[in-house]
């Protein structure tokens, strides 16, 4: 992707105007910088925006523009930015809470669509999660069968929609007809929260949390009702800071890995379920843009080539697997002797417990301040001649 501008890639979105929702996020604000800084050509971007009180349209772009994120098109080509026109919206209202108005400019002009928004909170509710996520999908498929020259249409899902299997392809996974995704929300429209509460742990079964079930739905929705649209399924791992672009280790939030090394650096996360030796795959923001950017241009070419619509991963643990003790590794040594941070609640440190019975033991101890005999937990240190010793640091 480095000499974009003279790719076919490039020469694709030259003149293609696109719909994208979702475009305020991690994934979606990336996405817009790198097309209209590798693609100058590009038509219109037309961006879902939740209206704000106190704030109008042009005033929320203004804010994003002004953004690290956007340095360099500032720089380099401010005009772009005129590209990229706010229409007001809501995935949860009908027909997404667009205007007549900017319904038609859609639907005349848009040649691609990129679906993006979703809640991706781990302890949502089921009733949130199903709205949200396969709600606004099913609204998107509707208002693409309107479009008059469409060519690609892209929805973003995850690589963990299917955690519950061991081993995971590049393909769809059939869900029972308890998942119908149609009727599911149905029940989100006259079912009480309560009583849908109570339905969860059913409908969850070996999946851990609601966003990855309402995923795997929303998948299941576009395999049983979209397949006649020029559709291509993108699912990244875990999104973290940027390799190089728009600068090295950019980021922007403290949602998924960032915040939890952050909190490690300061010392105020120093226990965490789960198995050191298991691949923690995040894979660098500007990996998947740069996916994304290709994936939207070759559903394109593809699709009147394949009998189903195609699945692509981009992750790093089939790869380069790189463990939760590697990492942790790392960023103890990284925090404890190369960047410390010049304020810190207690000096770094990272145990892990793999059982409820641990992580309590781990609680205690870490809490009282004192080394409790008896518990062998997965401990990372940063010193490879003691990486085999069991430490309990609970010094501040």
């Amino acid at each position: 992707m480095a000499d974009l501008e003279s790719s076919q890639v490039s020469d694709f979105y030259r003149g293609k105007n696109l719909f994208l929702t979702g475009g305020t996020g991690f994934l979606g604000k990336s996405f817009i910088e790198k097309i209209l800084r590798s693609c100058p050509d590009v038509g219109n971007i037309y961006m879902l925006c939740r209206g704000k009180k106190g704030k109008s349209p042009e005033e929320r772009m203004s804010a994003l523009f002004s953004e690290q994120l956007f340095d360099q098109v500032r720089t380099e080509n401010p005009k772009s930015l005129s590209k990229v026109i706010p229409l007001i919206g809501d995935v949860l209202d009908t027909n997404l809470g667009l205007s007549e108005d900017d319904e038609q400019t859609i639907i005349n002009n848009v040649n691609i669509m990129i679906h993006s928004a979703a809640t991706i909170r781990f302890d949502d509710h089921i009733k949130v999660s199903l709205q949200l996520n396969v709600g606004g999908t099913v609204k998107m498929v509707e208002l693409a069968r309107k479009v008059k020259n469409l060519i690609s249409f892209v929805h973003v899902s995850t690589a963990y929609a299917n955690c519950n299997l061991s081993d995971i392809e590049e393909v769809f996974y059939e869900m029972g007809k308890e998942y119908d995704p149609l009727k599911l929300l149905e029940l989100c429209e006259w079912m009480d929260e309560d009583v849908m509460d109570s339905m969860t742990a059913t409908l969850l079964r070996d999946r851990p949390n609601t966003y990855c079930l309402t995923k795997a739905i929303s998948e299941a929705y576009l395999f049983q009702y979209a397949q006649d649209l020029p559709l291509g399924i993108f699912r990244p791992s875990i999104i973290g800071a940027s390799w190089q672009e728009p600068a090295p280790g950019w980021i922007d939030n403290y949602n998924g890995p960032s915040g939890l090394f952050i909190a490690v650096g300061k010392g105020v996360l120093r226990i965490l379920e789960g198995d050191v030796h298991k691949v923690a795959d995040i894979i660098p923001i500007d990996y998947c843009v740069n996916m994304l950017i290709c994936i939207t241009w070759y559903t394109s070419i593809i699709t009147k080539q394949v009998q189903q619509p195609l699945i692509y991963h981009c992750t790093s643990g089939s790869k380069k697997p790189y463990t939760w003790f590697q990492l942790g590794t790392l960023l103890l040594e990284f925090f404890q002797s190369k960047e410390p941070y010049n304020e810190v609640f207690r000096r770094p440190n990272v145990n892990f417990a793999t059982n409820q019975v641990e992580l309590k033991h781990l609680e205690v101890s870490v809490t009282l301040g004192t080394r409790l005999p008896g518990g062998r937990y997965q401990y990372v240190h940063p010193l490879p001649a003691r990486q085999e010793e069991v430490q309990y640091d609970t010094s501040v």
